[in-house]
């Protein structure tokens, strides 16, 4: 059982651009070896890894999302990738949050509102 290891990057007209990242700005997108691939340019500070994890709709959670957990307080978190893992963090958060702490198991429920390059608004209180 493996677990997928994708990227999504925005391009310079605004589209999200999912596949695997070739280079620190290069996305293949379709097939399963380079002769199928089509190679798209995007901006690489928008390029964000999927963190393996989807929120209560089904959604896959991508680094730099923002999700809004139902239970907790403050309710709305960016995802990173800090120290060897995905974490939800805040302005001011000293201790981030490990984020299979959000999931249904653990009593809470999230779901994805945004991400920081089209929705940063939605960080502030």
């Amino acid at each position: 059982m493996g677990r997928d290891i994708k990227f999504r990057g925005l391009t310079e007209k605004g589209e999200w651009k999912y596949g695997n990242l070739l280079n620190e700005q290069t996305i293949g997108e379709v097939g399963n070896n380079l002769s199928h691939y089509k190679f798209v340019t995007v901006n690489p500070e928008t390029v964000g890894q999927f963190t393996g994890l989807k929120d209560n709709n089904g959604v896959e959670i991508y680094e730099n999302d923002l999700v809004k957990a139902k239970d907790w307080n403050p309710s709305v978190f960016k995802i990173e990738f800090i120290e060897g893992g995905f974490c939800g963090t805040y302005e001011g958060n000293l201790m981030p949050t490990d984020i299979n702490h959000f999931y249904d198991s653990t009593g809470c429920h999230i779901e994805i509102i945004g991400n920081i390059h089209e929705n940063s608004d939605l960080l502030t209180p």
